[in-house]
């Protein structure tokens, strides 16, 4: 006489014996087929959210390549002094005006941080727009 757990089970049975039924669990009928119209119909409510969010996306997506070109003007200030002409000579030359740097580099940290703060704006209300 054996015991019932000498009884090698398979992995259907040991989910039948874990859930309490002995039974085979019945096929399941498909889902019936519905129209993807009807499903956007239901969704209607929504569009105004739909449309918001894609616009906020599209100008969050247009701030990231403006803000690397703001980055590269930034870089390239300290990679190529500002030029000077000399109107005496007729020649051009190197002015190294800290004022002027000063002032470019700290117009470009603005845009740098403005573009930050509407990349953040437009991400989190994309975000909220989609849940």
């Amino acid at each position: 006489g054996g015991s019932l757990s000498d009884v090698p089970l398979d992995d259907a049975a040991i989910v039948r014996r874990a859930s309490g039924s002995d039974k085979a669990p019945k096929e399941r009928d498909p889902p019936p087929r519905v129209p993807l119209r009807r499903i956007w119909g239901m969704t209607a409510p929504e569009y105004p959210l739909y449309v918001m969010g894609f616009l906020f996306i599209i100008v969050g997506g247009l701030c990231v390549p403006m803000a690397s070109m703001r980055f590269a003007q930034l870089i390239n200030i300290f990679n190529t002094p500002p030029s000077a002409f000399d109107p005496i000579d007729g020649v051009w030359f190197p002015s190294l005006n800290e004022k002027d740097m000063t002032e470019q580099v700290s117009s470009l940290c603005f845009t740098l941080q403005f573009i930050a703060i509407m990349i953040f704006v437009c991400y989190s209300v994309a975000g909220w727009a989609f849940g």
